[in-house]
């Protein structure tokens, strides 16, 4: 273990990731430190997994959705919204076809009654008053457009028409990804950071099993607070498995991130130890 002892400790949150993973003598800080720090690390880490997932949606999803609303917005009709119901400006039915994904939408404004058979080819089903959508288990969902635009316009008084346009779709998407980023990005802190606390307490409870044979024994709360930079290596392997493909194939990705922190628990709680003295001759 002279590899681990060769770091020196360092408590600045920035290198701290870097002697979690290499250093026993940061550990042995650790311990000595107030738990509020070992939360700060946690916001540190939870941050850098909410940016990179962030980073991968941006970088991976997004090019993937802006072709299919270009698709989208060449594809589809002109909606019109009335008390009456819907209004489209094509001849009905209307089958909107993906080049990729096939039969997406159908719009047939003359029919009344659908049925799970006549939904089975696509995702979703407009008529004039009604919107049918195919769920997974094979279930139809149904939304009553009608009552719905009548409740609307019986709020605000307006009888007039509304329209929903392909450009307006475009517009609307142009200005819903910006809050999409920042509503996943914040989804992302907060469940990394409470997933980590969760886990560092479920860690603890091994480290208790390592802490009975420690000399002296650490507190509960020592041992929480050294889990949660125990989960650093653990942490890091999500990360490269996210960054970098060839990380994302390698199975059991679970059960690595656990030996990797049960391995960095059994370092921090029993090789921190003080070395007994051995008495003159």
């Amino acid at each position: 273990m002279k590899f681990f002892e060769s770091f020196g400790g360092n408590m600045n949150i920035l290198t701290a990731p870097v002697y979690s993973l290499f250093s026993i003598a940061f550990y042995r800080q650790v311990i000595r430190e107030h738990l509020g720090k070992g939360f700060l690390y946690v916001v540190y880490l939870s941050l850098i997994t909410a940016v990179i997932i962030t980073l991968m949606f941006v970088l991976q999803v997004l090019p993937l959705a802006n072709p299919f609303v270009d698709w989208l917005q060449a594809e589809m009709p002109t909606i019109t919204m009335s008390p009456d119901g819907l209004a489209i400006d094509r001849p009905s039915p209307l089958v909107l076809t993906h080049p990729t994904l096939g039969p997406i939408a159908i719009f047939d404004m003359d029919k009344k009654d659908v049925n799970i058979s006549d939904i089975k080819d696509v995702y979703v089903y407009v008529t004039q008053t009604k919107l049918f959508v195919r769920q997974r288990s094979g279930e139809l969902r149904v939304y009553d457009l009608a009552q719905a635009m009548a409740e609307g316009r019986g709020r605000d008084g307006n009888t007039q028409p509304s329209y929903l346009t392909p450009e307006s779709v475009k517009r609307f998407y142009n200005n819903l990804k910006p809050w999409v980023v920042i509503l996943l990005a914040v989804i992302c802190f907060i469940a990394a950071a409470v997933l980590t606390l969760f886990w560092a307490l479920i860690y603890s409870w091994f480290g208790l099993i390592f802490n009975m044979s420690r000399n002296p024994k650490l507190t509960f709360g020592e041992v929480y607070h050294v889990s949660l930079y125990a989960m650093t290596a653990a942490t890091v392997y999500q990360w490269l498995r996210m960054l970098i493909p060839v990380f994302g194939k390698i199975p059991l990705g679970f059960l690595t991130g656990f030996l990797l922190t049960i391995f960095y628990l059994f370092l921090a709680i029993k090789k921190t130890q003080e070395t007994p003295e051995i008495p003159a001759v």
